[in-house]
């Protein structure tokens, strides 16, 4: 009887440890499906007095000005305004790297508040590149920021 209870137990475990690593597999690539496609939200605030620029991404992070997005190799990102963003328009979004290598154009508007880049699918791991915001405040005034765009391949 004993041998029967230690033998189902064994089993009953095994299953769940075969369970939660199916489970944290589909979670593992998720996460890299989700830096193919990832989302950028821009929201001007201010900070004791001063505007800056609140950024997120579909990744998760949060940031004030200087946001380190992670995406793939081929990744297609995309920026947008979060809702009540304070924000008239974005301007442009463009590398200010001279070796540009994530950037080899422009971001593409799709519309005033909408911009799109298509990663390269031959740039290196680890890659950083900073690059330029330029957007309109809802009072008129043209601000510029400065964050990074990070290969994790």
């Amino acid at each position: 009887m004993k041998i029967i209870i230690l033998l189902s137990a064994g089993i009953l475990i095994l299953a769940i440890i075969l369970i939660a690593w199916r489970f944290y597999n589909l979670a593992d690539a998720q996460y890299i499906k989700d830096k193919k496609e990832v989302t950028i939200h821009l929201k001007a605030i201010k900070e004791n007095g001063k505007k800056r620029l609140k950024l997120s991404d579909s990744n998760g992070n949060t940031a004030i000005d200087h946001l380190i997005t992670e995406v793939s190799k081929g990744a297609t990102i995309t920026w947008t305004l979060s809702a009540l963003s304070n924000i008239q328009k974005i301007e442009r979004i463009y590398s200010t790297d001279p070796g540009k290598v994530i950037f080899k154009v422009d971001a593409e508007r799709i519309s005033d508040n909408l911009f799109k880049l298509n990663v390269p699918v031959n740039v290196d791991s680890k890659k950083q590149e900073k690059y330029n915001i330029i957007y309109i405040h809802q009072d008129g005034i043209q601000d510029t920021i400065d964050p990074y765009i990070r290969i994790e391949d």
